[in-house]
């Protein structure tokens, strides 16, 4: 376990930088909504830049009539993510995720389709779109998230490289600004804290249990009787729910946006993540630094 601040050489978390793990992965996404409200400069534009981008897709995808036609495939085009490697976020077990392709991005589309279909434009629906589409998490929507804006990425860490003089940091390779991570043997991309929170990862709480119970305007559309049941239900059951009598919805889709438009999410805690905490201690264990410490203290 190698943190970035072991790497180079700087304190991170004091300006705000997430301390990410370069050799793996930490499980932690992109929260869109902490994105609508920063005021980091390189992120101000990014918000707009993610609806305008799934507002297209939804036009595409209403003016489709059939998913053979040019409009479905122009979609389907756009509609393909690889993981943002470079930011070390997410749940992938080995150094490199697989993103948001293929045959998964394919079914989700074709979902969506449906949904806008029945009169569901608002780009919004495809921030909410793991609550209805099998196999797809927080850590998918960062992957979608994360290759819109990875310019946004870009630009704001050759700021911070430059802020902190990272070329007087010796043994480093760096091209137009950005230091390479030879762990995974890419570029390394920093982010903000505030733009993340923690991957909710399911026990016998999953983040489909979690997103209803916390959200009032999608509780509110579960009839009384469904969710008498709910608890005894699948997460595969509760989506098919959820797509087929909520999203699929026109009149219920308005009201849970708007709700969603109002809402707001409070800055990440990182100890509320253990993993990630049992990964920095180990990683500071296995640190000369801390190797000396233990030393010195003994002596």
């Amino acid at each position: 376990m190698i943190l970035a601040s072991q790497y180079l050489k700087r304190d991170l978390t004091s300006i705000g930088v997430f301390d990410s793990i370069i050799d793996a992965d930490s499980n932690f996404y992109i929260n869109i909504l902490r994105l609508k409200n920063t005021s980091i400069p390189e992120f101000l534009n990014s918000y707009k830049k993610i609806n305008d981008f799934f507002s297209s897709l939804a036009t595409l995808l209403s003016n489709s009539e059939s998913e053979n036609d040019v409009f479905y495939r122009n979609a389907l085009k756009k509609f393909s993510f690889s993981e943002v490697n470079e930011i070390n976020l997410g749940v992938s077990s080995g150094i490199r995720g697989n993103g948001f392709r293929g045959e998964l991005a394919r079914r989700t589309l074709s979902d969506a389709r449906l949904i806008v279909k029945k009169g569901v434009v608002e780009p919004e629906l495809f921030h909410l779109i793991s609550l209805f589409e099998k196999r797809v998490g927080p850590d998918l929507l960062s992957d979608m998230i994360g290759t819109i804006i990875k310019e946004d990425i870009i630009k704001y860490s050759r700021r911070i490289y430059k802020d902190m003089k990272i070329d007087s940091v010796s043994g480093l390779i760096i091209n137009n600004g950005i230091v390479f991570n030879p762990y995974k043997n890419i570029d390394l991309l920093l982010v903000p804290e505030e733009i993340l929170q923690v991957i909710p990862i399911a026990r016998c709480w999953s983040d489909i249990d979690y997103v209803v119970s916390a959200n009032e305007s999608i509780r509110n559309e579960v009839s009384t009787e469904v969710a008498n049941e709910w608890y005894k239900w699948s997460t595969s059951e509760k989506k098919n729910y959820l797509k087929n009598n909520v999203f699929s919805n026109s009149d219920s889709m308005t009201r849970i946006i708007k709700s969603y438009r109002k809402s707001s999410i409070d800055k990440i805690s990182l100890n509320s993540n253990d993993q990630y905490s049992i990964n920095k201690c180990m990683a500071y264990i296995q640190s000369s630094n801390f190797t000396d410490l233990v030393v010195n203290n003994q002596s």
